[in-house]
């Protein structure tokens, strides 16, 4: 749980089990702010070491349980300079 005020700009899906889904563009917590389009670490790869990152898609919550949970287009990380935070990465599909 992050602690902080939580904003969301999105619309809400109903389903057919009564339950429904939230999606959303952007989401604000405290006065950081993720969108659409920004890339974020979302771990290591086992292979080379590097950082691995994703293109965030949009962000998705079950049941206005106050969690969201991003999707991403992973990429796939070429080089990366810890000294100065740069990164080249390019758009490849990803096998998990």
């Amino acid at each position: 749980m992050i602690n902080g005020s939580l904003f969301v700009d999105g619309i809400c899906v109903f389903t057919t089990s009564g339950g429904y889904v939230s999606t959303a563009s952007k989401v604000s917590i405290a006065t950081l702010q993720y969108r659409k389009g920004h890339a974020v670490c979302i771990g290591e790869d086992d292979e080379t070491g590097l950082p691995q990152f994703g293109k965030i898609d949009c962000f998705v919550s079950c049941s206005n349980n106050n969690h969201w949970y991003l999707v991403v287009e992973c990429v796939r990380t070429v080089d990366f300079s810890a000294h100065v935070h740069d990164m080249r990465t390019v758009y490849a599909s990803v096998n998990w």
